[in-house]
């Protein structure tokens, strides 16, 4: 994502911190939460540009379609995954 941004790519990569339990100490590590998968928002015509950065393999297509995502969708990842409206346990 920060790699996409540098070349002016609106990015995101969801994740969250996460406690492992190590052998002989507790380590906080990032987690993603779609591995290996970024969301960008890109105009159609400038599609091509994610493939000037390394380790871009491709898009995520469904029935021949790249998926969209809604700003509301993001922003809810986001919320989410920065800890404010989590959902109360039942």
């Amino acid at each position: 994502a920060q790699r996409l941004e540098k070349v002016g790519v609106e990015a995101y990569c969801p994740g969250r911190m996460k406690m492992r339990q190590r052998s002989d100490r507790k380590k906080k590590i990032w987690v993603l939460l779609l591995p290996s998968m970024v969301l960008v928002n890109i105009d159609e015509r400038e599609k091509n540009k994610v493939f000037d950065v390394k380790g871009v393999v491709g898009y995520l297509h469904w029935l021949g379609q790249p998926p969209k995502v809604s700003a509301d969708e993001v922003l809810t990842l986001k919320e989410v995954t920065e800890g404010k409206n989590l959902p109360s346990p039942s």
